[in-house]
Order: structure tokens, then sequence, then C-alpha cells
């Protein structure tokens, strides 16, 4: 339900890539683009780029490439982005927030016209200029303002709910940020984005490369070292102290031995700089105390590790 199927949909995903590198080379005077550069670009087959324009009408000629402001309007024109289109957005937290701030929508012809959410300690208040309007109207306000589609970011527990509601207050389209498949009729359109689906792919390529390590038994030997990256830590010493780190790594031919990586904070600001070694916290480190307790610790952890 609420499934339409596209042709071409990689093509057409990748539409807005093409249309954000041409409208820059149009302000920097670019006035033809060949097929070739905006492969490099996009780090495809130039045979590709070619038949991604051809879904939209545009045939460059052989040589000369495309007319730049020609190609941006074939594109606009193939997605619809030269007609407006009006959404209401539902869940004015931390995502729905984020979405209100992306001012690029303007030149794909969104125009949200309205936000809802039921906190009554964001109701009434703006976020990126947009007034909060309380979610207890949304069926009542939205019949009068007929937007096109409902951009939905609350919780995956009440989206059905709140689609409910929406769709029998008329709206026809959702773009679904929330974490559920909503059930819709036929003839209502639901695209889904699962933000979790991908950093599953930029996870399991990370691991393809061996960017990313995976817990093993024989990792758990690795001295585990985080240093707190927090503005007060690391303006009180935990700069030098990273420095000290990567240099006592670097002389000792440690990686193997040491998992080096950073915290944003680790919430005790008043005791910084702080240094966490194998989950124990250690408070107001400067550079001296860090040299000695590395040494201590890589002693006593050689001593240990069998031969």
């Amino acid at each position: 339900m609420g499934r339409i199927k596209l042709q071409n949909t990689p093509a057409i995903r990748r539409l807005p890539s093409y249309l954000h590198k041409l409208m820059l080379m149009q302000q920097q005077g670019e006035e033809k683009v060949s097929t070739t550069k905006l492969a490099d670009y996009m780090n495809l087959d130039p045979i590709v780029v070619r038949k991604d324009f051809a879904l939209t009408g545009s045939i460059g000629q052989p040589g000369v490439g495309f007319q730049t402001s020609d190609l941006i309007h074939s594109i606009r024109d193939y997605l619809g982005w030269n007609v407006v289109c009006r959404a209401c957005l539902i869940g004015a937290g931390s995502l729905g927030s984020a979405l209100l701030g992306y001012h690029e929508f303007s030149e794909y012809g969104l125009e949200i016209t309205s936000v809802f959410d039921s906190d009554p300690e964001k109701i009434g208040r703006k976020i990126h200029g947009y007034e909060v309007l309380n979610a207890a109207f949304l069926n009542r306000i939205v019949r009068i303002s007929k937007p096109n589609i409902a951009i939905l970011t609350v919780s995956a527990a009440n989206a059905q709910a709140v689609c409910d509601e929406l769709m029998e207050a008329g709206v026809k389209a959702f773009w679904n940020f929330s974490n559920v498949s909503l059930q819709v009729p036929e003839n209502v359109i639901v695209q889904r984005e699962v933000i979790a689906g991908g950093f599953a792919l930029l996870s399991a390529k990370l691991l393809q490369q061996g960017l990313k390590v995976q817990e093993s038994e024989g990792n758990h030997l690795m001295t585990k070292i985080v240093i707190c990256m927090g503005s007060s830590c690391f303006a009180r010493g935990n700069e030098d102290n990273l420095r000290v780190i990567e240099e006592f790594i670097e002389t000792n031919n440690f990686k193997a031995q040491i998992e080096l990586s950073g915290k944003c904070c680790v919430g005790q600001c008043s005791d910084g700089p702080n240094i966490i070694i194998d989950g124990v916290c250690y408070h107001h480190m400067d550079k001296g105390a860090l040299i000695d307790l590395l040494n201590e610790k890589f002693n006593q952890e050689q001593n240990r590790t069998p031969a």
C-alpha cells in the first residue's frame, strides 16, 4: 500500500547531485559543461551520465556538451521542482528542527507552510523562523491550508496515528522520516527515509575496507585511551595531551596495542583535563603526569603480557 514504482529510480536520485554541481558552475560563469566533467565529479562512467540526462530530454552536442542553463532547467522541470510544493511538518524535535534549518529546500520548490508539535515547551516557539503550532489543531489547520505533502518526524510509536489523522484531513502524500512502515491506501503516496539504512551501508563499507575493526577475542588486550575533546578540557591541556599520546604511540610503535579515540565530553569538566584509560577516568592531567602514567601503564601491561 502506498507504493508507487518508478523506473530509473537510481538515476532520479542522482539528478539533485548533478543539479547542485551545475548551479555552482553557472555561478562561476561556466556556460557549457561536458559529460566527462560531470562523470568525474560523480565518479560515474560518462555513458551513465548521458543516459541520466536523456531522461530529462536533454541531449548534448558531440564535442560541445550541454548548455549549463538548459540542463538546469531540464532537470528542475523533470523533477517538478519548478512548481512550488507546500508541506506541513509534524514533529519539531531534533530531526524536524534540522529539516527546518535546511535552506536549500527552496531551491527544490519545497515550501514548509506550517509546523506542529504536541510538546507544550515547543508550542508557540519559533524554530528557524517557523512558529510551532499545537498538534491538537492539526486536522483543522491542514483542512484549510491543504498542503501537498506532510513531513513526518514524529516517533515511530505515534507515526501511524498522525498519518491517519492527516489522511482524514485530506493529505495524500507523506515524506516519512519515522522508523516505521506506514499503512496507507493505494491512492496515498509514501516516501520513507530510513537514516539507519544509509548508515548500515556506510558501516558495511567500513568493514569491507578494514576501516572498522570488529570486536574479537584477540583485541581485548588493546589499551583503550579516550581523550575528552570538550572545549573546557581541550583548552585546559588536552590539546597538548593529545600530541603527547600520539608521540608516545609513534615512538614506541604501539599502534597495535593502543586504541586512541576522542569523546565530546565526559561530563566532569570541573576536574579536567580528563583522560580515560581502560575505563578509568584520570583527572587534572598535565603533560608530565600523563607521560608518567603512560610509562607506568605500559610497563605493567608488558609485564603481564605472555611471551
